[in-house]
Order: C-alpha cells, then structure tokens, then sequence
C-alpha cells in the first residue's frame, strides 16, 4: 500500500518534467514547479521554483526556494537552537515536549526555532547559486541573484546580487558582476548597484545610516529599491564586509 502510494506520487512529481532520484525523500507536501532536479537528497515541506536543482545529500525542511536557482551537495539547513542563558542547554529544562520527567511552566518555554516572515525556515530567491557543505541557520534569507561560497555558515540575510563567503564568519565579497552581465544588467544597472553596495559596506555607517544616505544619494531605480527593501524587512541583519588591511 505505502509502496504504491510512494510510487504515485513520485510519477506525479515527473509529470512535470522533474527527475528525482529513487534515493531522495520529497515530502508529499513539497511543491515543485517544473523541470527540477533532486538528487539523494531530503525535501520536507518545501516549495522549489521551476528549474531549480537540488545536489545529493542535501537537507531542506519547510524552505522556499526560488526559479533557476542551484543547490550544491551537502547544503543543510540548521533548524534547531538552544539557550545559552539557561542552567542548562538541554530541552528537558525548556521544552516540556522533549522530556515527560520535566514539567516545564509556559513562561519557561523556549522558542526552538526561528522562521522567516513568510513563515519558512529559510527563503532562498531567484537564480542563487549556493556551493557545497553550506550550512543555513533557519530563519535566513538569501536574495535573488546571491552566491554563496561553498563551506560557508549562513546564520544572516545574504542580500541580493552579493556574493558570501567564509564560515566564522560569513562575510559580503562584493558583487557577481560576471553573473549580472549574463543575465542581462545594463552597465548602467550594474553601476547603481555597486554604488549603492560600496555605501552599505564601505562608508563605516551603520546599516540604517547607511541606507539613508542610498536613499539620498542613489538615483531611483528599481536594483535600489529591491536591495533597500531586502535589507529593511530583513530579521536578522544582513551580512557583514570584510575588514580590509590596514
């Protein structure tokens, strides 16, 4: 009975052109666009864009994934915390889930994991490229267009168009002006973004002075007003520059 019922819906899922391997878990509560591809990997109420493909042996629970966008193998998302602040780190002191010897009051209750507004553990946008052993802190967002460098920990927003790298921590390397121009920007287009990405990270203002002075000096233009409003509805903050030598 489950054998066949797993059949179905794997032949539902091909229907539109997908092609997961035998060796993947796709969640019956996944969606998938079309033209996907997923390999030995575990998808567990998820939303995957059309065209996006997904490399072995990653892990991606309640995450949205935009279109054309490429997961590299071994990329996880890191879906439960602990308090620091506590006796204990151990969630018999703070969930009253995890352990039936423990009684846990409400007030002591513990928020285990952080999800973004949309109410996913991790939003990754359209046309991202994250390399392999990633790992993504729940609660993440990564904007349209951003490279992730593979090996990095992501525990803040990767705004869009930036490229990420490092682990301790993840750190802003500038923008896929390669990736960009492929995709169609203008030079002009291009231009107003690293403007506006040398204001965030390299006039030693804070992230809110920083945006103030985009909004002032920046032309309008629509590569403005998706980076600004990525950054104002961003949770968790964005990803810091790299310090330069002195």
């Amino acid at each position: 009975m489950f054998k066949s019922l797993y059949h179905k819906f794997i032949i539902f899922k091909l229907k539109r052109n997908n092609k997961i391997t035998f060796s993947s878990k796709v969640s019956s509560r996944t969606k998938l666009e079309g033209s996907n591809i997923v390999k030995n990997s575990n998808i567990v109420s998820s939303s995957v864009g059309f065209a996006s493909y997904i490399q072995n042996g990653s892990y991606l629970p309640h995450s949205k994934i935009g279109k054309f966008s490429s997961i590299g193998e071994n990329v996880k998302v890191v879906e439960w915390k602990h308090p620091i602040d506590r006796i204990s780190t151990s969630p018999s002191t703070y969930n009253s889930c995890s352990n039936p010897l423990f009684s846990v009051e409400n007030k002591y209750q513990f928020n285990e994991k952080d999800f973004t507004k949309n109410g996913f553990l991790v939003e990754i946008g359209n046309d991202v490229w994250i390399g392999s052993n990633v790992l993504i802190k729940a609660g993440v967002v990564i904007g349209d267009g951003a490279v992730v460098g593979m090996g990095a920990v992501v525990t803040k927003d990767v705004p869009p168009f930036a490229m990420a790298a490092g682990a301790h921590p993840i750190l802003y390397e500038g923008i896929n002006i390669v990736g960009l121009r492929r995709r169609g920007f203008t030079a002009e287009q291009i231009e107003n973004i690293k403007q506006i990405y040398d204001i965030i990270y390299n006039s030693n203002l804070n992230t809110t002075q920083a945006c103030r002075k985009v909004e002032e000096e920046i032309p309008d233009c629509d590569e403005k007003r998706i980076i600004l409003d990525f950054i104002k509805a961003s949770n968790r903050g964005i990803i810091r520059p790299r310090k330069k030598d002195r």
